[in-house]
């Protein structure tokens, strides 16, 4: 538990250092207060990062591996690291459960950002690749209507402001402001990890 009060206080502070609660995240959701239950999820996802970066470190402590870069022919790059030894099966494990924590952290967030009476397990924080209200030429949507059906059933009853936010931080609007790959996005990176 020191660990998750410690974190809780670091969580805090930053939140403050950021100006939340200010009057955005307010009109957003009274809720959205670092007591909020995702953000017990992040807390549980960094204690499994810190668990994996203290065994990777005791691993590689005095042994030598080497790090390729290659580039996989579609723009992206795979990295590689090879080891001297077997690594610790657990690895895998503590990150798919820090990935998890993740998720789980920004569905129990969407969860909370619907008023008490709408609340429940079938709502999720959506993630895009693709814009779903995107149209061609002719004015019709090019993606199917379930990605559409799905975003307005799990945000019909949050605020304005936190629907916003929402659809502005998806993968496929973050590509087409920046200009990156949308597979670069952390959220996409997260939704493929956890739907693996």
């Amino acid at each position: 538990m020191r660990y998750q009060h410690a974190t809780r206080d670091r969580d805090k502070a930053l939140a403050e250092s950021v100006g939340r609660p200010g009057p955005i995240t307010a009109k957003l959701d009274p809720r959205l207060h670092p007591d909020g239950s995702w953000w017990s999820k992040l807390d549980r996802a960094q204690h499994h990062l810190d668990d994996l970066y203290s065994a990777v470190a005791f691993y590689t402590a005095g042994r030598r591996h080497n790090v390729t870069k290659e580039e996989a022919g579609d723009g992206t790059w795979l990295y590689r690291v090879w080891f001297t030894g077997e690594v610790d099966q657990d690895w895998a494990l503590l990150a798919g459960d820090a990935l998890f924590n993740m998720r789980a952290a920004l569905d129990h967030m969407a969860v909370a950002l619907n008023p008490p009476s709408k609340q429940d397990d079938r709502i999720y924080f959506p993630i895009y690749e693709k814009d779903p209200w995107r149209k061609d030429a002719t004015g019709e949507y090019i993606e199917g209507p379930r990605n559409r059906r799905d975003f307005k059933g799990w945000t019909s009853h949050m605020a304005d402001e936190a629907v916003a936010i929402i659809r502005n931080r998806q993968p496929y609007a973050e590509a087409f402001r920046t200009g990156d790959l949308v597979t670069d996005h952390l959220l996409f990176i997260l939704k493929s990890f956890n739907n693996a």
